[in-house]
């Protein structure tokens, strides 16, 4: 069995909901937040017919997005 990085996140979320996950600048996301945007990523690929397994390639710059498109890949159990 591999390690879906999804499943930590998740379970941050649960025990840490407030706790701050992202910081950039003045903004911050908490790790509720950073979960339940990613959920909504992977939904958005799902939408899009993107299934598990296959690769995708986040073409995404150094910014709090490409976190939210990393777990969110790892939700839809992508390949990078």
């Amino acid at each position: 069995m591999s390690l879906n990085l999804a499943l930590l996140l998740r379970e941050s979320a649960k025990a840490h909901p407030e706790k701050t996950a992202l910081a950039v600048g003045d903004s911050r996301l908490t790790y509720e937040a950073v979960d339940l945007y990613a959920r909504r990523f992977a939904r958005g690929l799902r939408t899009l017919g993107i299934e598990r397994g296959q690769h995708v390639a986040p073409l995404v710059p150094n910014v709090p997005h490409f976190t939210i498109a990393y777990f969110g890949a790892h939700y839809r159990e992508l390949r990078g």
